[in-house]
């Protein structure tokens, strides 16, 4: 899994405050939230950040150097899918 560093942490702490406010002085959206509250719903909105792949020369720099077709990232996405490949060790 991956941990975000406290810069990262911060940012997106701060993009969910500033959706927060722009959510609650928009009228029209709290009354659609309040609509879907009213009817037994939990409304969240959820903020995601994942890194960009990587240029295919430092792909081709990891799989070399690593012996297998897959990069460190590979292997992160493949998990998060709960994909586990012959190799993993848990």
């Amino acid at each position: 899994m991956k941990v975000f560093s406290d810069e990262i942490k911060k940012i997106i702490n701060e993009i969910g405050e500033s959706i927060s406010f722009l959510v609650s002085e928009n009228s029209s959206i709290m009354k659609k939230i309040e609509i879907l509250k009213n009817k037994g719903y939990i409304v969240s909105i959820t903020i995601e950040a994942s890194e960009e792949f990587e240029s295919d020369f430092f792909i081709e720099e990891e799989v070399n150097k690593n012996k297998h077709p897959f990069t460190v990232k590979d292997r992160e996405f493949l998990k998060k899918l709960k994909i586990k490949l012959p190799d993993d060790s848990d």
